[in-house]
C-alpha cells in the first residue's frame, strides 16, 4: 500500500510540473468524416490518433439541466469567497486548463508523447471550452455539403430514414455548423476551415494549408494517405431525393448552406 501510494504521488508530482501539449480537433457535424481526416494526420511522424474517445462531452458537455458541467462545477465551487477557488483568485480558464492538463497528459501516456488527434463530432459543440482546456490547441473545422451529411446520416442509421428522422438529421447539421462558424469567429486564430471536398478533390492543397497550419512536418505523406481512401468517398447522395424531400432540406437548411457558400 505504501508503494502504490508513492508510485501515485510521483505521478500527481509529473502532472503538476507538466507543459500542456498542442493536440488537434478535428471538428464538424457527424458524418462529415473527421475521423479519415484525423487517420491521415498520423502520415506525418507528428501526429497520434486513436478511435474517437467520446470523453470530452461527458465532461463539459451540458448537464441533464442543460447546463455546461465544467462551468457548473466551477460556479458551484467558488460560490463563497470562503471557497479555495475564490480564496485564491482561480478564474475558468484558469480552472479549465488545469482540469485539461490532466486529460492531455493521459492522450500523451498513450501517443508516446506524439501530439494527439481528436475527432468526436460532439466536440463541436464544446469547442470554446475546449480551448480553454487546452490552450495550445489547434482546431479544423471541416465543412461538407449539408445535403450529403444529411444522407449519410439515413444511411448509417443516425436518424431514422422518415420525414422525422430526415427532418432531425437536418437540424442536427444546422446546429453544428452554426456552432462551428461561431467558434472561428471567437478564435480565428486557432481554426482552419477546410471543405470536404476541395479536400477529396484538391488534397496536395489542402494537405498543405492543414500542415502549415498545424506546424507539422510530412503535408505529401498526409495528401497520399487520404487520397488512398477517396476512392470511397461518394458526394451527391442526396440525388435519389423525391421534390418533398428536397424542398423540406431547403425549407430548414438554405439559411446555413448560404452562409458556408453551398449552392
Amino acid at each position: 500500500m505504501v508503494k502504490l501510494k508513492t508510485e501515485q504521488a510521483w505521478g500527481q508530482q509529473d502532472v503538476v510540473l507538466a507543459e500542456p501539449s498542442s493536440p488537434v480537433f478535428i471538428l464538424g457535424a457527424p458524418c462529415s468524416d473527421a475521423a479519415s481526416l484525423a487517420t491521415s494526420l498520423t502520415a506525418s511522424k507528428d501526429f497520434w490518433t486513436s478511435t474517437e474517445s467520446h470523453l470530452l462531452y461527458s465532461l463539459a458537455g451540458p448537464d441533464e439541466n442543460g447546463e455546461a458541467k465544467l462551468h457548473s462545477m466551477f460556479q458551484k465551487a467558488s460560490a463563497n469567497e470562503s471557497f479555495w477557488l475564490s480564496k485564491n483568485r482561480v478564474v475558468f480558464p484558469e480552472f479549465a486548463s488545469f482540469i485539461g492538463l490532466g486529460i492531455d497528459q493521459m492522450f500523451l501516456s498513450r501517443s508516446n508523447k506524439k501530439r494527439w488527434v481528436e475527432a468526436s463530432s460532439e466536440n463541436t459543440l464544446i469547442a470554446p471550452d475546449l480551448s480553454y482546456m487546452f490552450p495550445k490547441a489547434r482546431f479544423i473545422h471541416l465543412l461538407r455539403d449539408g445535403r450529403d451529411v444529411v444522407a449519410l446520416m439515413l444511411k448509417h442509421g443516425m436518424q431514422e430514414d422518415s420525414e422525422e428522422g430526415f427532418t432531425a438529421a437536418c437540424k442536427m447539421w444546422n446546429v453544428y455548423v452554426q456552432r462551428g462558424l461561431e467558434f472561428q469567429e471567437m478564435f480565428p486564430d486557432k481554426v482552419l476551415e477546410i471543405r470536404h471536398e476541395e479536400l477529396v478533390h484538391n488534397v496536395g492543397t489542402q494537405a498543405l494549408r492543414i500542415m502549415e497550419f498545424l506546424g507539422g512536418a510530412g503535408a505529401a505523406a498526409v495528401g497520399k494517405y487520404f487520397t488512398a481512401q477517396s476512392h470511397a468517398f461518394k458526394e451527391r447522395l442526396w440525388e435519389d431525393w423525391d421534390r418533398a424531400r428536397r424542398e423540406l432540406f431547403v425549407g430548414l437548411c438554405a439559411g446555413h448552406m448560404t452562409d458556408v457558400g453551398y449552392a
